[in-house]
């Protein structure tokens, strides 16, 4: 089931000290906890997640016979790094390839990185730089399914330091922060912190609060594994798309999907975690 949950910076109960996690229920908000419902953290249950870009690309910076630049595909690449190379964690995030299927589809079958250059899908807001849907069981906090859209039909996005705009590595690196389960933080300085001037890049890199949440989340318990190469992944018509469907916000069992949206000219407001221009 794909619901809007209304998210918040107020945290409940976890031992942090900026950082905020994403939860499986908040204080205020549309998914408030129950009597004696206590907030799981939303995260992967395995070391070893991997995702996809569409094959298109961004407009903004065109492929060359059908082959995504090395430019863009660099870009996407080191926003996803960022997260899996530090020390205190052994997360690891791999590339999957590029692939045909263009849908932030909840069924946890692939996770998807797209640019939506010609329809920024209605309902999203125009000013978001990216969306990113991150569908968990409600039961466990597990994710199951983790999609990045990228608002290229109303922002102009760049690659590289000549004259940046929306740039990819910094808008990617803060969305990927919200594909492995946390929230924005109130802390000023880090990748997670809700907002990001035209042109900034500063969020190509972690900063330590973003380190503090990833480490505290998935700790590094042993030695890292070696996993396994990413099959391919084609989109098949054939095939439901499962809970995907639009229904009215209930809490279950089955998957449910966050929405969260980066980056505007100020502080995103909370439902879909969007930016609006003054």
């Amino acid at each position: 089931m794909k619901v809007w949950v209304v998210l918040t910076l107020l945290l409940l109960s976890f031992d942090v000290s900026a950082w905020v996690p994403t939860t499986t229920c908040t204080e205020f908000g549309a998914f408030r906890c129950k009597a004696g419902e206590v907030p799981k953290q939303v995260k992967w249950n395995a070391r070893c997640v991997s995702y996809y870009l569409h094959e298109a690309g961004s407009a903004a910076v065109p492929t060359e016979d059908g082959i995504l630049s090395d430019e863009l595909l660099s870009a996407v690449n080191l926003g996803f790094e960022a997260w899996h190379e530090v020390e205190c964690s052994d997360l690891q995030i791999l590339y999957g390839g590029e692939t045909d299927d263009s849908r932030a589809a909840a069924d946890g079958k692939a996770n998807i990185v797209v640019w939506r250059d010609d329809e920024w899908p209605e309902g999203y807001s125009r000013t978001a730089f990216a969306l990113t849907s991150v569908t968990y069981n409600a039961e466990t906090g597990h994710i199951v399914d983790a999609d990045i859209e990228l608002n290229g039909e109303f922002h102009n996005f760049t690659v590289g330091d000549d004259n940046p705009e929306v740039d990819v590595q910094n808008t990617l690196t803060h969305e990927v922060g919200h594909f492995i389960g946390l929230d924005h933080t109130p802390e000023m300085t880090a990748t997670m912190f809700a907002s990001a001037a035209i042109g900034e890049t500063r969020k190509r890199t972690l900063e330590q609060d973003d380190i503090d949440g990833l480490c505290a989340i998935y700790p590094r318990l042993t030695e890292r594994r070696t996993c396994d190469a990413p099959p391919p992944h084609v989109f098949e018509e054939d095939v439901e798309e499962g809970c995907c469907a639009t229904a009215p916000a209930k809490r279950t069992s089955t998957p449910l999907a966050l929405l969260f949206g980066l980056l505007g000219l100020i502080i995103l407001r909370s439902r879909l975690h969007r930016a609006d221009r003054p």
